[in-house]
């Protein structure tokens, strides 16, 4: 089997809408990032667990499943565990509803519409920052 070894690191980005996964992707393969994109909440937890991203960017309002639900999932598999993760969202009641859940389940927040300046800063800090022991 052949595996191609990738230095840049890989972000996947999971919004049900597509031309936003499209937008973040076109960012961020600016930034030297590579990114697969997934618009299926429901097949999140494989595609993690099939790609090793280095960051997870999930919307957190999505059908079938909301991206609360997959990040928990996340939190409970070891392999999965410690895997940065930038919750993105519309609502900024969000943040104030969701406050424990941010801090208990190690994940960052991006509000939409988001400056890109902003954006690359919180993509970069949360793949380079040194990991929580």
């Amino acid at each position: 089997m052949l595996k191609i070894t990738n230095t840049k690191p890989l972000v996947l980005v999971v919004d049900d809408q597509l031309e936003i996964a499209e937008l973040l992707q076109t960012i961020l393969e600016d930034e030297d990032y590579t990114t697969l994109l997934c618009t299926e909440a429901q097949r999140v937890v494989e595609q993690v667990v099939l790609h090793h991203p280095d960051l997870l960017m999930l919307d957190v309002k999505m059908p079938v499943i909301n991206g609360w639900q997959i990040l928990k999932e996340l939190r409970k598999q070891p392999a999965t565990a410690q895997l940065p993760v930038i919750m993105m969202t519309a609502a900024a009641e969000t943040l104030v509803e969701y406050r424990e859940e941010l801090s208990l389940y190690q994940a960052q927040i991006l509000l939409k519409p988001f400056n890109n300046l902003s954006m690359k800063s919180l993509v970069r800090n949360s793949i380079f920052m040194p990991k929580s022991l």
